[in-house]
């Protein structure tokens, strides 16, 4: 992926409503513009297409070295599980995102198929000034049935998050 976004076709169609993307890259880079080492992934295209995109945009400063490795797979939960993906631009540090649909918080769960350093979510973004992965690691819980809370350390430039918000099976 040397292109600010990739999008992938899936064979078969996989249920929004139940499914997450999980993923893991790699970029060999000697940079320290931490926006082209940021990836994002969401299911999009209503459950046939998986897209991963970085650097928000920002093709001049984001796209110097290559993702070398990207792997992904889509998992769907069994009927029962009600999954909502969440995708928030932070503008500031924190932000509370509105759910479509409530949630029972004693059997629910929010996390990000890029997770993939100290737990948090990985996002994507436009800072290239400096190695600062604050500006597009965020954490994300829900504060209450009806809204999940991201909170990142630094906002010097908006940054883009993708969430899944995972309601298990009674």
């Amino acid at each position: 992926m040397s292109e600010l976004t990739t999008t992938v076709n899936l064979s078969t169609r996989m249920d929004p409503e139940r499914s997450i993307v999980l993923y893991s890259y790699m970029v060999n880079s000697s940079s320290n513009r931490v926006c082209e080492r940021m990836v994002r992934g969401a299911l999009i295209s209503d459950g046939r297409q998986v897209l991963f995109s970085r650097g928000e945009g920002e093709e001049f400063n984001c796209t110097g070295y290559p993702v070398e490795i990207l792997t992904w797979e889509v998992i769907q939960f069994p009927p029962g599980t009600f999954v909502q993906q969440v995708t928030a631009q932070l503008t500031d540090t924190s932000a509370s995102v509105s759910l479509p649909k409530e949630v029972d918080p004693s059997r629910t769960l929010v996390l990000a198929g890029g997770q993939w350093a100290s737990g948090q979510v990985h996002g994507e973004g436009r800072f290239y000034f400096e190695e600062l992965q604050s500006e597009m690691r965020a954490q994300a819980f829900l504060s209450d049935p009806k809204h999940v809370k991201l909170v990142r350390e630094t906002a010097y430039t908006p940054a883009t998050f993708t969430v899944f918000v995972i309601q298990l099976k009674p």
